[in-house]
């Protein structure tokens, strides 16, 4: 699964509109619009927040986000979760 394939499924399992997962996330109507086509990849911040909200979730996103984080960091991190790299 892509990441903005995840970003999508995220806001889906979490029960979330558009407009209500911006908010949460505190974040643009477009740039959920722009992160769900591929346009754009989200920063470390949100994919730590998409982690944390797919792994309270159990959702199978949470270790899409995770490699996507240590992509960012450069390697393998700890992380607290079900999903967690060690």
């Amino acid at each position: 699964m892509k990441l903005n394939e995840a970003v999508r499924q995220l806001r889906k399992e979490s029960g979330d509109t558009w407009q209500s997962f911006a908010w949460r996330h505190r974040m643009a109507l477009t740039t959920v619009a722009n992160y769900e086509s591929g346009r754009m990849r989200p920063r470390t911040g949100k994919l730590i927040r998409f982690y944390l909200l797919a792994d309270e979730i159990q959702s199978e996103t949470a270790a899409i986000f995770l490699d996507a984080i240590c992509q960012d960091v450069g390697g393998r991190i700890k992380i607290m979760g079900s999903h967690a790299a060690s």
